[in-house]
């Protein structure tokens, strides 16, 4: 019983602001803001090939400034105007843990879709993304399993 512990344990990834469940295979990389944070996950498959992306985005606003409403027109506006990409749909999406904005997106003519959600003073923007866009909707349901599993702290 406590190797089974350890193991589940390990599976999962947790910061201060979040867990997420990647399973055994990634790699990470973060990247510190003035504000937040960039933390990139690769998943890769039990051979090391790269599976699809996933990148947690955290930026903490002030607390005289107030969250954007990432279901609002403005936001979506404030996104296009970022991102250098298309909205091919914009839809909201429950997930086990969190609610969020989705919007899919072509961006280099690679799908991808990004998620926002606040938690308390914080605007977190999660993007998922494959190679190419075929690939990023097969892979979704790999995907989605792994977002079900990210709980805000």
């Amino acid at each position: 019983m406590p190797n089974l512990l350890l193991c589940l344990l390990l599976t999962f990834y947790q910061t201060a602001d979040y867990r997420i469940d990647l399973g055994e295979h990634y790699k990470s990389q973060k990247q510190e803001k003035p504000s937040g944070y960039v933390e990139t996950f690769t998943i890769k498959d039990a051979e090391g090939k790269k599976q699809y992306i996933i990148s947690i985005t955290k930026v903490a606003m002030p607390s005289v400034q107030n969250l954007p409403n990432v279901y609002g027109a403005e936001y979506k506006q404030a996104l296009l105007s970022k991102c250098g990409c298309s909205i091919t749909s914009a839809t909201v999406k429950q997930f086990s843990h969190f609610k969020a904005q989705e919007f899919k997106i072509i961006r280099n003519g690679k799908g991808a879709c990004i998620y926002s959600t606040t938690k308390g003073k914080k605007l977190f923007s999660i993007t998922y993304s494959a190679a190419g866009n075929k690939h990023t909707e097969e892979k979704y349901p790999d995907f989605e399993k792994v977002i079900n599993t990210l709980e805000f702290l």
